[in-house]
C-alpha cells in the first residue's frame, strides 16, 4: 500500500455556501498556496488537496481524482488518460499567443491537448561573484566554456586539491542536458517506445572525452579524487572559495538562503545560444473518468491568467516561499509573465529572461521517461566515458529497458 497524507484545504466563508469540489492529487505542496489564493478570488469552488508520492498511481482507483498534478503527468502512457483540453488554449487567443508553444507540444497527442504544463526550470551555472579568475558572460554559459573555466579554476598543492573547477559527475543531469544540447532528441517512438539520433548522441560523449583528455584524467577519476571535499553544499563551498562553478536547475533560485544569493551568481547553460529547458516540468491532467472535469478547468483558466499569474508571483516573494516560489519554483508557460512581469520581483533575473527563440524544447516523452533516465540513460551516459572501446557499449543496449 503507497504511503501518503491527504491534506484537505478547508475554507469557511461566512453566509457563503461551497458548492463544488474539486479533488486535486499532487507531489507538490506548493499547490496549497496556490489554493489559498484560488479561494480568495472566489466562493463558488473548493480545492481538496490529496498528497501523494506517485499521483498517477491514484488513476488507478475506482473514484478518480478531477486533476492530477505532478512531474510524470507529461510521459506518454499518462497522457492517453487524460480528458481533451483544447479548450484551455483557444488557438486564437490571448494566452495561446503568450503560451511556450514547445511547452504546449508537450502536452499533445495528436494535435489533441491532454495535459497542460504549469512551468518549467532552465539548467544554471553557478559562480561566486567576487570570482575574477573567469570572464563573466553576458547571459549563456556555453559547455565549451564550461570546459575552459572548470580545467583553469583546479588548483593543486603538495597533491591537494586547494580549489575545483567543476566536475560534472558530481550533478549528472548534465550528460542529459548536453546530449540533448547536441540534438540526441530522446523522444517517444511507437515501435521501441524511445528514440533519439545516434550521430549527435554520439558527439556528445565526444564532448565529454574531450573534457577528459583536457583534465588529463577519467570523468569518474576526477569524481572520486574530489567528492571528499564536498562537505558542504555546492552554493557554500563555491561561496568558500572551494568549488568554482556548479550546475543547478534554476528553481534553487527560491532555496538559496537570501544572503547567501547576495554573493552568488548566475548564467545559463547554452551551445550555440541555445538553453535546453530540461524535463523538470510540472503538468496538470484531468482524468478521463473525473466527476468535476467542469471544477478542475474552471481552476487551470484561473492559473493560466495573467491576472492571477501576477497574484501568484507577488504573494511567493512578498511570502518568501521556499516551496511555493515563482511557479512551482519555476518560471512561467506565459512568455508576458517572465519577460516583463518577474524581473520586478526578482531582481536577479533583470536582463536575464531568454525570450522563445533562445530555448530548446524537449521531445515528447517516452513512457516511464523519468525511471528510464535516471535508472539507464545517465549511467549509460557515464559508463561509455569509462571505457576504451566504444563497441563494448551501444546506445541500442538502452532499448532493453522498454522490452522488460
Amino acid at each position: 500500500m503507497k504511503w501518503h497524507i491527504i491534506l484537505i484545504f478547508s475554507l469557511i466563508l461566512s453566509g457563503c455556501q461551497v458548492s463544488q469540489e474539486i479533488t486535486v492529487v499532487t507531489n507538490r505542496p506548493s499547490l496549497l498556496a496556490y489554493s489559498d489564493l484560488y479561494h480568495k478570488n472566489q466562493n463558488s469552488r473548493i480545492l481538496k488537496i490529496i498528497y501523494s508520492k506517485n499521483p498517477i498511481t491514484e488513476m488507478d482507483k475506482q473514484n478518480q481524482p478531477d486533476l492530477i498534478i505532478s512531474n510524470t503527468v507529461l510521459e506518454h502512457q499518462n497522457l492517453l488518460k487524460f480528458e481533451k483540453i483544447n479548450d484551455l488554449i483557444p488557438e486564437s487567443g490571448e494566452i495561446n499567443k503568450e503560451f511556450y508553444q514547445g511547452l504546449k507540444k508537450l502536452g499533445q497527442i495528436n494535435n489533441e491537448l491532454r495535459a497542460l504544463p504549469l512551468n518549467f526550470t532552465l539548467p544554471t551555472v553557478f559562480f561566486s561573484q567576487s570570482n575574477n579568475q573567469i570572464t563573466i558572460p553576458e547571459m549563456f554559459y556555453s559547455i565549451d566554456k564550461l570546459i575552459d573555466d572548470s580545467i583553469k579554476l583546479n588548483q593543486m598543492k603538495n597533491n591537494r586539491y586547494q580549489s575545483i573547477g567543476y566536475s560534472p559527475v558530481h550533478n549528472q543531469e548534465i550528460f542529459y542536458y548536453i546530449s540533448e544540447l547536441f540534438g540526441a532528441h530522446f523522444s517517444y517512438n511507437k515501435v521501441n517506445s524511445i528514440t533519439w539520433n545516434d550521430e549527435n548522441l554520439d558527439k556528445s560523449i565526444s564532448f565529454f572525452n574531450n573534457w577528459q583528455t583536457r583534465l588529463e584524467q577519467k570523468l569518474n577519476d576526477f569524481y572520486n579524487n574530489t567528492v571528499k571535499y564536498f562537505n558542504a553544499p555546492p552554493y557554500q563551498l563555491i561561496l568558500e572559495n572551494t568549488l568554482g562553478l556548479y550546475l543547478y536547475p534554476s528553481s534553487i533560485l527560491y532555496k538559496i538562503p537570501e544572503e547567501k544569493l547576495n554573493n552568488l551568481d548566475f548564467r545559463w547553460l547554452s551551445r550555440n545560444e541555445k538553453i535546453f529547458i530540461g524535463d523538470d516540468i510540472i503538468a496538470a491532467g484531468i482524468p478521463l473518468q473525473a466527476k468535476n472535469k467542469e471544477g478542475a478547468k474552471h481552476f487551470l483558466k484561473w492559473y493560466l491568467s495573467i491576472e492571477s499569474q501576477e497574484m501568484i508571483l507577488k504573494s511567493s516573494y512578498q511570502k518568501r516561499l521556499s516551496e511555493a516560489g515563482g511557479f512551482f519554483n519555476g518560471f512561467s508557460v506565459l512568455k508576458v509573465i517572465n519577460e516583463k512581469v518577474l524581473p520586478n520581483y526578482n531582481h536577479r533575473l533583470l536582463d536575464k529572461i531568454p525570450q522563445e527563440d533562445f530555448l530548446q524544447f524537449p521531445e515528447p516523452f517516452s513512457p516511464n521517461w523519468s525511471e528510464f533516465k535516471n535508472s539507464q540513460l545517465l549511467p549509460w551516459l557515464i559508463s561509455a566515458l569509462s571505457i576504451d572501446e566504444k563497441e563494448d557499449k551501444k546506445p541500442t543496449d538502452l532499448l532493453n529497458f522498454f522490452k522488460e
